[in-house]
This record gives C-alpha cells, structure tokens and sequence, in this order.
C-alpha cells in the first residue's frame, strides 16, 4: 500500500534511513542547550536535523538521559 508516494515496504528503509537529533551527554533539567550538547543518528524518529538551529537556546524541562532521541515535548 502507497502513503505518501512510498510503497509500505520503503517506509522501514526510509526511517532507518533518515538521522534524528540525540543528546550527546545527559542534559538536566533547566539547562539551555548548546550545540554541544545535541549530535544528529539514525533512526529517523525523532526531530529531524534541519531544526537543530531551532533546539539551540532552548530550556530543557525533564532531565534528558545521554543518547537520547530528542523529542519537541522535552522543551
């Protein structure tokens, strides 16, 4: 079945394909984050790359394990 114009098979390929944004170390709570803090992995299934400018300044609200997918909820 087509979604989006890929077949349902391309979908898995295409998420392990696609990198996400991670923490690099643990961040804690309250603290604003640097690029330092933030390095782009596959999978794809959290905020992609291309807002990674937007993350940078942002206040963490939880604390955030290292090597974590980051989430637009964790802000």
């Amino acid at each position: 079945k087509m979604k989006n114009g890929v077949a349902g098979s391309e979908l898995e390929g295409l998420q392990l394909a696609r990198r996400s944004v991670v923490s690099t170390a643990e961040i804690k709570k309250g603290t604003v984050i640097t690029d330092k803090m933030l390095i782009c992995k596959r999978p794809g299934n959290g905020i992609s790359p291309k807002f990674i400018d937007i993350l940078i300044g942002k206040k963490a609200n939880r604390t955030i394990p290292a090597d974590t997918v980051i989430t637009w909820d964790m802000f």
